[in-house]
């Protein structure tokens, strides 16, 4: 991390670095509870509940099929401000 980033880029930066090897999601659960943990902490995400459950549901499947910190960023753009 870098002093500068911002909290949207430290949040895909945790997925990245906890849940990610070559880009292939690890199964390491705690990553997941961390980095949405960071993100609800810092930034402001979805309240309600079915909102909140689709962009989860998201995550996994994006976590599932492949994926790489550019496009978790993006993932966190869109559902934290």
């Amino acid at each position: 991390m870098l002093p500068e980033d911002s909290a949207q880029v430290v949040g895909a930066k945790i997925f990245d670095f906890f849940c990610l090897e070559n880009g292939w999601f690890n199964n390491f659960v705690p990553g997941i509870k961390l980095g949405l943990g960071f993100l609800d902490a810092t930034l402001s995400g979805p309240i309600d509940h079915d909102a909140r459950k689709q962009s989860q549901l998201a995550l996994k499947e994006m976590l599932e099929k492949g994926t790489d910190c550019g496009q978790l960023l993006g993932w966190v753009k869109a559902h934290y401000q």
